[in-house]
């Protein structure tokens, strides 16, 4: 639930403000434009999924990169066209996007799929993903492991993260493999009064296996890892990084 269920305010107007900065902004724009030249050095046109306020893809120089983003709200693209005029942005939904373009990469992070609230639209998603890739073009995007789901089966009390604009309290639950955020945020106001606003956040989370599948039916695997360490995934991977190449005329390889 993007709006608070008691005032119907967008989260997306506390997004930058709890994020003080996007610290992990930088690491996402390291690991994303590592792969490219790695992969694909010769890459000029990046579509971001999932593009919220454009903190990544807005690091990407413009003077190298032709830059587009695309969210399914509306909230947060106006926030970032604000940020980074320079950037052609799409509102569509991810997992059945058409826009007529094709991109040597398109990158997907923040565990943002996992917003995806079942595997057919995970499906879909990477459907689409091909269809708008050029030849050699990276799919690049991570995910939650199972063994994060196992760790926030354990969390039983709220986070508290207070930033410019209030105080944000926040808990998962879990059931099977659905995580459910409960966001309570406090926003200030005048004479020292908060008001109160209310998320509720879902995210499904997939097997490796399950996942794997799915991709190598559609895209050459080239490297799955995990992103705190950049080595193999280990039982103690808690988010998983996919780098993935679209092939044409070549016979997908299984990692």
């Amino acid at each position: 639930m993007e709006r608070c269920c008691y005032c119907g305010k967008p989260f997306a107007e506390f997004y930058d403000s709890i994020l003080e900065g996007d610290p992990y902004a930088e690491k996402y724009y390291q690991i994303v434009n590592r792969f490219i030249e790695k992969y694909n050095p010769t890459a000029r046109k990046i579509l971001e999924l999932a593009v919220g306020t454009g903190n990544v893809i807005g690091k990407f120089p413009s003077q190298k990169f032709e830059l587009h983003g695309l969210d399914i709200s509306e909230n947060y693209l106006k926030i970032a066209r604000e940020k980074y005029p320079h950037i052609k942005y799409y509102k569509q939904d991810m997992s059945s996007f058409q826009v007529g373009e094709k991109f040597d990469v398109i990158f997907l992070i923040f565990d943002a799929i996992n917003w995806l609230t079942s595997f057919s639209k995970w499906e879909s998603l990477f459907d689409r993903v091909k269809e708008h890739l050029n030849p050699n073009g990276l799919f690049i995007f991570n995910t939650y492991s199972k063994r994060a789901l196992n760790l926030f089966k354990k969390w039983e009390n709220y986070s508290i993260t207070k930033f410019s604009k209030g105080i944000m309290f926040d808990k998962p639950s879990v059931k099977r493999n659905t995580l459910t955020w409960e966001v309570l945020l406090f926003e200030k106001a005048e004479n020292h009064i908060y008001q109160l606003h209310r998320y509720e956040l879902i995210e499904k989370i997939y097997s490796l296996t399950t996942i794997k599948r799915a991709l190598s039916k559609r895209l050459q695997i080239l490297e799955i890892l995990d992103e705190e360490t950049g080595g193999k995934v280990t039982p103690k991977t808690f988010k998983i990084i996919f780098v993935c190449q679209e092939r044409e005329n070549t016979k997908l390889k299984r990692v």
